[in-house]
């Protein structure tokens, strides 16, 4: 979004729900009509953005409409997300092991179970993008958009908990160093120890590194832009590591599932379906036995990054 920094908390508000929204809604077409995966991608990418801008103002928006529409949000993102999950799967996970493999027993049978549930999955988000659900809360969020936050109506101040009304109206660069602050020493202290760090506790520093580089997006039109970039360049690289990571620990749920299918639909290729799955797991762990360095390094950058709204 084209923010700067005079602009008050309610117009950056704004903005931000309209730029997330608008991509959502330039990709719903190219998910309908064809099967190319960027469409899926930058679809549930532009949800997850619109989800994260919501999250960043809604405690100052008294009439709870914005935290409802982020709410059904997530039902839409729910709804597309094994697409998303299926063409990852299938484009960066599987396919580098069945393009070397490709004779290995199992593998015709697996590749074609696991596009079968792609194309599955794409109906399920394309029903939904068709939706009377989704038709109706595109038209609230097109209403909310409509109207004006900026100041306030004399009723909603009254219900504006104290000092909430004037953050509205207050610049937005104040506002968002607040935040990005707070959340860049919360990343900070949760990825202190990373060499140390349980799956489940990476994941957690994942989506705490999602949450601040939404934010830090947002947000960098208020700033200088040279050092906004380079913040948020070091950010994503170690968002990136991280989330390799989590891609292999959704394939395995996945690859779980398409054995599951393939022995009900062909008992005798149960066993060439688990061999598949071993192959893959196989196969990222030995060509990607750097992860854990490049890691490292990204983290060691990013920690010596500083925030560019200081």
């Amino acid at each position: 979004p084209a923010l700067a920094a005079d602009m008050t908390v309610a117009a950056a508000c704004h903005a931000v729900v309209r730029s997330c929204f608008m991509h959502l809604l330039d990709n719903r077409l190219p998910v309908l009509r064809n099967d190319d995966p960027e469409g899926i991608h930058q679809a549930r990418v532009a949800l997850r953005r619109l989800r994260a801008g919501i999250a960043l103002f809604r405690r100052l928006l008294p009439d709870g409409e914005l935290a409802e529409l982020g709410a059904e949000a997530r039902w839409l993102a729910g709804e597309l997300g094994p697409a998303r999950d299926l063409d990852v799967f299938l484009g960066e996970i599987f396919a580098p092991v069945a393009r070397r493999l490709k004779d290995e027993p199992g593998v015709a049978a697996y590749r074609v179970t696991a596009k079968s549930m792609q194309a599955e999955a794409r109906e399920r988000a394309r029903r939904a993008l068709r939706s009377r659900r989704f038709r109706l809360w595109r038209e609230r969020l097109l209403n909310w958009l409509a109207a004006d936050i900026a100041p306030p109506s004399p009723a909603a101040i009254a219900a504006v908990p104290s000092g909430a009304t004037g953050a509205l109206l207050q610049p937005v660069a104040g506002f968002a160093a607040e935040i990005l602050e707070r959340r860049d020493r919360q990343a900070r202290r949760r990825g202190r120890h990373l060499a140390r760090l349980a799956i489940e506790q990476r994941h957690e520093l994942r989506l705490q590194l999602k949450k601040l580089r939404y934010a830090a997006e947002f947000f960098a039109g208020a700033f200088e832009a040279r050092d906004a970039a380079r913040y948020i360049g070091r950010l994503a690289k170690l968002q990136d590591g991280l989330g390799y990571l989590n891609d292999k620990a959704v394939a395995q749920e996945l690859m779980a599932a398409i054995e599951t299918r393939v022995a009900g639909a062909s008992p005798d290729l149960a066993a060439d379906a688990r061999y598949v799955s071993g192959l893959v797991l196989g196969w990222h762990e030995s060509a990607h036995d750097g992860d854990e360095r490049a890691l490292r390094k990204a983290w060691k950058k990013f920690a010596d990054a500083s925030g560019y709204w200081r």
